[in-house]
């Protein structure tokens, strides 16, 4: 059923689509408070490159729910208008699990018996401690940081604006986090840094 909601736009990062095309994954949070991962399709393809709405804008947009493996929080997007609205309002009304982790555990990467236990695939976390550096051996960066108290270390990134060729230090931040709806290729479902808020 489609419906018309408010939608404050968190993340924007990269990811390539099913057809081989430079895509986003977007995720938000809807006048409800609750988590949102806007989609192309009903197996959470990434949306095309030419939607242009960016992170801190507030949506109005009709979508369609369309959850598909543990990605509870997947909606269609048909199409939708840049609005006012406070951003930080949005927020304030976010319902998050009171989670000793960042998702289960301070590994990278979550098993499938970790994966049956999680309420949905994205999470807001404030950390500490945050660096950004290369991926030895491999395109793109990783990052490692402290929260509750908890080391992290060599969580994948998808972050635009973000990448380095040398260790970045960050420091106080607040971050999305999402996990993929299926392992693909790989043995885990690794964790993502989808957006980074510096504090």
């Amino acid at each position: 059923m489609l419906e018309r909601i408010k939608i404050a736009i968190l993340a924007k990062s990269f990811k390539g689509k099913n057809n081989g095309k430079r895509g986003y994954c977007v995720a938000g949070i809807t006048e409800d408070g609750d988590w949102i991962r806007l989609v192309d399709d009903t197996y959470g393809d990434s949306l095309p490159n030419r939607v242009e709405f960016e992170v801190g804008q507030i949506i109005q947009a009709q979508v369609e729910p369309a959850p598909f493996a543990y990605q509870s929080e997947n909606a269609i997007l048909y199409d939708y208008s840049v609005i006012e609205g406070d951003w930080n309002d949005y927020i304030a009304r976010l319902r998050q699990p009171n989670e000793p982790y960042v998702f289960v555990n301070n590994a990278g990467y979550l098993n499938e018996l970790q994966m049956r236990k999680i309420n949905g695939t994205l999470r807001l976390a404030s950390v500490n401690a945050l660096e950004i550096y290369k991926n030895e051996g491999r395109s793109g960066c990783k990052a490692s940081f402290m929260h509750k108290g908890k080391t992290y270390e060599d969580v994948s990134m998808t972050t635009p604006g973000f990448y380095t060729r040398d260790t970045m230090h960050v420091g106080r931040a607040d971050i999305v986090v999402s996990l993929p709806a299926e392992k693909g290729s790989y043995t885990y479902y690794y964790k993502f840094i989808a957006a980074i808020f510096p504090v």
